[in-house]
């Protein structure tokens, strides 16, 4: 019994000491390898779960920076176009059914060849007319870029419906297909000429001798201003006289002014000083009407018949080669004309003593260049309105023209005084009378673009307005462009 008592005691104690137990330590030990290997995985999904939402956050904000710079693009394209179409020049007389191609003329003018155009990878970028649209640049895909990395762009479409047009502009950025497109209505709109503003405006040179450019009684002298669209070299030479207006001339273009007075400067120092303000320079001379003087052509319609006695003619049109240099066809003094006198080209015509215009005078355009044609009036040249007869009617439309001659010279002298009810527009004008001039709601202008355009060697030119409110209408096309319509701006599909 004690040995079975002994052995129980003993179990547990090993070199007289108790033995220790080993089994929770090593349950601890394995929870903690578990709780390393949860955080493992914890951390790797979450590394993960960054690395995906920083390359998505990255993938996203490199879409939106080239949906940002796409549309920018496109909005850089719709004003460049607006810019573009507004410089363009399309005649108000153009029927719809040409005015694209009258655009597509002005366009090419304008940009091809430019570096807008040509900076590109493609071989040929000049813009493209296909049907009833226009292309910018013309290879299908291209862009005209913003930057000389050809990474941003735009492509233009513009499309014709019948006379106006629409502009779509596509955006694009690092040549994806992520991009952006605006559209917009644009209509024609008539462009505004300066060139009635003035009272004497010359393509030309202009010399001013002797003599004053100014204005009738009670009427401001500073609306007598002269103007030349001559490019360089001198545009004004002014020797003597006197304007009551301003002298303006082109950037590159001088004026020589030895003795006279302009704007009420009466001292060569102060007129010719630039911070004085009585020479203007401008850099764009004024949009010129297309003319058509044959628009009149169906209103006379009696021909002339040549007579030594004092004659009263009646809408009167004069055969081309009637009159020549050496042999003018002759108005005898005291000659009257009611209605319209039509001249034809080529042909002279000298106007002696008085004569009495109870309408207008217009002459076609030389069929030759240099041309022969001119007007010489020896006399006083009295204008009035047409007769109130029923025979005149269809006349008292065609306002605006007190005499039409684009390509002849026109010659005045005479010692009684003239007057013009309308704007003279002529090639080259020359005055050397002893008595004045004086117009009514009218320019003069000449458009020879040559020095010697216009002289005034004479006494005094008056002008109670200029022809700024009486600009002619019939036989004149004057420009248009086209003008946005900004409610009709929207971004469109690609």
């Amino acid at each position: 019994m004690y040995g079975r008592n002994n052995n129980r005691t003993n179990r547990g104690v090993q070199g007289g000491r108790p033995r220790r137990w080993t089994r929770s330590a090593s349950r601890r030990r394995g929870v903690t390898a578990l709780l390393a290997m949860l955080f493992l995985v914890l951390f790797s999904t979450l590394a993960i779960g960054f690395y995906a939402a920083t390359t998505t956050s990255s993938q996203i904000a490199s879409t939106d920076e080239t949906i940002a710079r796409s549309y920018l693009a496109a909005e850089s394209g719709m004003d460049f176009m607006r810019y573009q179409l507004a410089n363009v020049k399309v005649g108000t007389a153009t029927p719809s059914y040409q005015v694209l191609d009258k655009l597509y003329a002005s366009l090419q003018t304008q940009l091809n060849g430019t570096y807008n155009i040509t900076n590109g990878p493609e071989a040929n970028r000049s813009i493209v007319k296909n049907g009833n649209t226009i292309s910018i640049p013309g290879p299908a895909g291209s862009l005209i870029y913003l930057d000389n990395a050809h990474q941003s762009g735009f492509h233009v479409m513009i499309t014709d419906t019948a006379g106006e047009i629409v502009v779509k502009v596509d955006g694009a950025h690092g040549g994806t297909t992520v991009g952006r497109a605006f559209q917009m209505d644009f209509s024609r709109q008539q462009k505004a000429t300066s060139v009635f503003d003035n009272a004497v405006f010359s393509e030309g040179g202009i010399t001013i001798k002797k003599g004053a450019i100014t204005t009738t009684t009670g009427v401001d002298a500073k609306i007598a201003t002269v103007m030349s669209a001559l490019s360089n070299g001198t545009s004004i030479t002014m020797t003597g006289g006197l304007v009551g207006g301003k002298l303006t001339i082109m950037d590159d273009a001088t004026v020589s002014v030895s003795g006279g007075s302009v704007d009420g400067a009466t001292m060569v120092r102060e007129i010719m000083d630039p911070t004085a303000g009585h020479i203007t320079q401008t850099s764009k001379a004024p949009d010129m009407p297309d003319i058509d003087p044959t628009a009149y052509k169906v209103y006379a319609t009696n021909p002339f018949v040549a007579s030594t006695k004092k004659t009263t003619r009646k809408n009167t049109i004069i055969r081309a080669g009637t009159g020549t240099p050496s042999s003018p066809v002759i108005f005898n003094a005291n000659d009257t004309l009611q209605g319209i006198l039509y001249i034809e080209s080529p042909n002279c015509v000298k106007f002696m003593g008085d004569f009495t215009c109870q309408g207008f005078i217009v002459m076609e355009k030389s069929p030759t260049s240099p041309s022969t044609d001119y007007l010489d009036f020896r006399g006083n040249f009295a204008q009035d309105t047409v007769p109130n007869k029923p025979e005149f009617d269809n006349l008292r439309v065609t306002t605006g023209i007190s005499l039409l001659a684009p390509t002849a010279s026109v010659a005045m002298s005479g010692s009684v005084d003239s007057i013009f009810k309308g704007n003279v527009i002529c090639d080259k004008f020359s005055f050397a009378g002893s008595a004045n001039i004086q117009f009514d709601n009218g320019s003069l202008i000449t458009l020879n673009p040559n020095p010697g355009s216009a002289t005034f060697n004479g006494k005094t030119v008056l002008f109670s307005s200029t022809g700024a409110s009486n600009m002619p209408q019939l036989g004149f096309n004057y420009s248009q462009f086209f003008s946005p319509k900004p409610s009709t701006y929207a971004e469109v599909t690609p």
